[in-house]
């Protein structure tokens, strides 16, 4: 198995293939079951993982159980592996003290220390990083029926039933957790659903940077909409956000109905945004995205060894090509799923990524994912592609020409951070998936800088009969920017 030859082959962390082993996993995870549970664990999916060669590895497991009253439920873990065996001994000492003093209703464990492969586990919503997450997490019934009216802004409805379901752990200093609230008018005895999201936030992170934003969006400063803030707690690190009506960008290439109105939509968006020079307080710097690039570089290196020379070699090439001297508004993790359309407006979610930064950024990004929308997210292809090149010509005409000049560059840069995001998530295919997106790449420094790279190709051919999008393939290619 290619995996096991590249990647898994660390001396200093000589059990990490046992770790990544699923069967195996299966195995180990019985130290979490307490002795009279009686149930049985159906799966053990490695569903992340994030590499420091010589250091550590942090992996994220799917834990499906099974209950003697045939119940299936599903639990996220946290494994660590540390090269450094005092920092393993030391965090096995307090994972054992945690254990020691947390009962959880369910009656599994808060974690556990597997000796046997020098791997600890923890189990959400026990994060030593969170440590308001589990206190919140275990009682969240109350906290929420407590502060329904202020979430709510009314004091006439009475909370019946409430399902929490965690939609996002270790993935940064913040948890979020999807609510499904039914609540009932305390007059009228009507029903209600709510749906709502809970992020936590680690003590040291960073202030959202959507509180900035909704200031801007109050006096109608943005041209988007974000999620609706319903509470917020600073000192306590969490707030609660309505989740948004419409649909998002891949339900809607996911069923079809995406059209070229909403690309052209969702590039004025973007364009208005970037143009309208309102500083967001803080900077991705050229620091910042070499930072970036050096650690994709340094995982994929990792993970396919045959490559690293050209690795490195694309890598100098795009710290050399790429010129820092635009500053823009930009979300910075632009994907299908974080945009969502409505009749009347578009919503961006997930912005806490959002800094000031080159516009191109975010448009290659984007248009990354969307040519590759087929790979990372299942979505359909060809029509995929069909609105990533839509939306690219739209945002084209809106924005000053000189902005493109750092396309090609940012294109290979998002390319890069792709390949790591599937090795990552160990995308079955993520050995093949690396060498084409190098190659894809390699490609897009090497070309002309004065032409948009690789929008069109055999794969990403327009409907039969549409000829408005022919002609615009060959003005496209016949484009010169700059």
């Amino acid at each position: 198995m290619l995996q096991s030859q590249t990647y898994l082959n660390n001396a200093l962390l000589p059990h990490l293939k046992q770790a990544l082993d699923e069967d195996l996993m299966r195995h180990h995870c019985r130290a979490l079951l307490g002795a009279d549970t009686g149930a049985d664990i159906l799966s053990c999916r490695v569903t992340r993982l994030r590499y420091r060669r010589a250091q550590r590895c942090i992996i994220q497991y799917e834990m499906t159980l099974k209950q003697p009253d045939d119940t299936v439920h599903t639990h996220w873990l946290a494994g660590y592996q540390y090269a450094d065996k005092d920092r393993f001994r030391a965090r096995a000492r307090r994972q054992k003290r945690l254990n020691a003093i947390c009962h959880p209703a369910d009656g599994l464990l808060a974690g556990a220390v597997i000796d046997e492969i020098g791997l600890l586990l923890e189990r959400f919503p026990f994060d030593r990083r969170i440590p308001a997450l589990a206190p919140f997490y275990t009682c969240i019934e109350q906290v929420i029926g407590n502060n329904l009216a202020k979430i709510l802004g009314s004091q006439n409805w009475l909370l019946k039933n409430l399902f929490a379901q965690p939609v996002r752990w270790r993935i940064g200093l913040s948890s979020v957790i999807q609510l499904t609230l039914l609540v009932q008018h305390k007059r009228k005895r009507k029903t209600q659903r709510c749906n709502l999201y809970l992020k936590i936030y680690a003590p040291g992170a960073q202030a959202d940077p959507e509180s900035g934003l909704q200031g801007l969006e109050s006096v109608n400063r943005l041209p988007f909409k974000l999620p609706h803030r319903l509470m917020s707690d600073p000192q306590q690190k969490f707030s609660i956000l309505k989740s948004v009506e419409g649909l998002a960008l891949d339900t809607m290439l996911l069923d079809d109905s995406a059209n070229p109105a909403d690309a052209r939509r969702l590039a004025g968006v973007l364009a208005r945004w970037h143009s309208s020079g309102k500083s967001l307080g803080k900077q991705y710097s050229k620091i910042i995205f070499n930072t970036v690039l050096n650690h994709s570089v340094e995982v994929l290196c990792s993970a396919a060894p045959a490559c690293a020379s050209r690795l490195n070699q694309l890598a100098e090439k795009i710290r050399r090509q790429m010129v820092h001297a635009i500053y823009c508004p930009a979300h910075l993790d632009l994907k299908p799923e974080h945009i969502i359309f409505n009749a009347s407006q578009i919503t961006l979610i997930d912005i806490d990524s959002a800094a000031d930064a080159d516009p191109m950024i975010d448009i290659a990004l984007l248009y990354a994912r969307l040519r590759h929308a087929d790979t990372l997210h299942g979505l359909p292809e060809a029509a995929s592609r069909r609105f990533g090149l839509q939306f690219v010509t739209a945002y084209h005409k809106r924005v000053p020409s000189h902005w493109w000049n750092n396309f090609s560059t940012c294109y290979a840069w998002a390319l890069l951070k792709m390949a790591v995001h599937l090795f990552e998530s160990q995308h079955p295919d993520w050995a093949a998936s690396i060498e084409q997106l190098l190659e894809e790449a390699e490609l897009s420094t090497g070309r002309d800088r004065g032409r948009l790279p690789l929008l069109f190709d055999a794969t990403a051919k327009p409907r039969p009969g549409n000829s408005a999008l022919i002609r615009q393939q060959v003005w496209f290619n016949k484009l010169k920017l700059g």
